[in-house]
């Protein structure tokens, strides 16, 4: 229901806030520094309510998944404590802290430069109380006496800056949280103050999932869909600098085999260190398709970045590549939206005149403060794919 309410107001905003023009556009070069890596950042083992051990998933996302990057996320809560088979290690992290350090030597002993990245976290906090939130890098259980369950508010202004090891923080599923949506990763404990809850979460706050699972379901290949756009808005059009991802959620030995759906960063290298600047800098997009390749930036600045231009007329360009379906062609829109005015976006087809995914346009613009990313639309003789991409925030002098 929340969702319909955000597109009803998506739709009635001036189709004059973002228009079309004619004119020369940039080169897409600047966009050939970075490599497209995809992986997942969000699954689980018997240490908390998953499946085999973490040198199991680290193993299976490498060398069947084919992943380039894997995040094992366990669950810090007793409430998640009852793996989906015999634990491997007699009981979780909740119960007994002292294992984590079986997911961390096993991240450190799989991640090989150049070969594979493996990141490791936890997943704090329960649905009901406030919905999931990814806390990546950190150095000790995030342990329930200290920060209960819900409590983002002791999170955000006490374990986070208490652990030096965090490197970033992700919204998990926002759409699960339907009932209550107004505890959504601590927005009540700060008055629902969208304003107040940025402010807090943004040291660490870089990504949000718009796609997310089957995680429970035991299987491969199986479909996923965009589900997170509408949540992705919301806290965009409120101030957050966010970008989504597509993740998998895997609670059963499917690690990176559920579903097609990747996360796709652009990075320079695939070491550990290159793929975390790229996720902070929010070169990230998310993609149903497991080869799907996207590349964007305005006026010469990739996605994730803030532009500032003098000028109303704004340099779009784009590059997508596919070597799986050298014959797909694509439908690329621009979604703009304001910081400032909650809700709203306006859709823009972009013109790409052979359909074969590179292009790029120039737009004048009447907004002073705008957010622009792109969804993409790939058409192929099986099924149609999604990509949603991080934006470009642009402030016109």
């Amino acid at each position: 229901m929340f969702r319909q309410r955000v597109v009803h107001l998506a739709v009635i905003v001036c189709a004059a806030l973002i228009v079309a023009a004619p004119g020369p556009v940039s080169s897409t070069a600047f966009l050939n520094q970075f490599n497209v890596y995809f992986g997942n950042l969000h699954a689980h083992t018997t240490l908390s309510d998953g499946s085999g051990a973490p040198k199991n998933a680290f193993t299976m996302a490498r060398s069947t998944a084919k992943l380039d990057f894997l995040a094992v996320t366990e669950h810090n809560h007793s409430a998640a404590a009852h793996p989906k088979e015999a634990p491997v290690f007699g009981t979780g992290i909740a119960a007994q802290h002292s294992l984590y350090s079986k997911l961390t030597t096993a991240a450190k002993d799989a991640d090989v430069d150049d070969e594979f990245v493996a990141l490791f976290g936890q997943e704090f906090s329960t649905i009901s109380s406030g919905n999931h939130m990814n806390v990546i890098g950190a150095s000790k259980v995030i342990d329930e006496t200290d920060v209960p369950s819900g409590d983002f508010k002791e999170l955000y202004t006490t374990f986070l800056p208490g652990d030096s090891g965090v490197r970033f923080i992700q919204m998990n599923h926002p759409w699960e949280n339907s009932k209550a949506p107004g505890k959504n990763y601590g927005l009540e404990q700060f008055g629902k103050s969208f304003t107040k809850l940025r402010n807090a979460s943004e040291p660490w706050l870089r990504t949000i999932e718009v796609i997310n699972g089957p995680g429970l379901k035991e299987g491969t290949n199986m479909p996923a869909s965009v589900k997170g756009e509408g949540a992705y808005l919301k806290y965009l059009t409120r101030g957050f600098h966010i970008a989504p991802t597509a993740d998998q959620d895997n609670h059963r030995r499917n690690w990176g085999t559920a579903t097609p759906a990747r996360t796709g960063v652009l990075a320079t290298r695939l070491t550990r260190q290159s793929i975390l600047t790229a996720i902070d800098r929010l070169r990230v997009y998310a993609s149903t398709d497991n080869s799907l390749e996207v590349k964007f930036g305005v006026n010469g600045a990739v996605m994730g970045s803030n532009v500032t231009s003098s000028s109303r007329d704004l340099n779009v360009v784009w590059s997508i590549h596919d070597a799986n379906e050298p014959n797909a062609k694509y439908r690329v829109s621009a979604v703009v939206g304001r910081e400032t005015v909650a809700d709203q976006k306006t859709v823009t087809k972009l013109a790409d005149q052979n359909g074969d995914g590179d292009g790029g346009q120039t737009f004048h613009t009447t907004f002073q403060k705008l957010f622009l990313y792109l969804k993409i639309v790939q058409e192929s003789s099986s099924k149609d794919d999604t990509v949603i991409t991080s934006p470009v925030w642009i402030t016109i002098e």
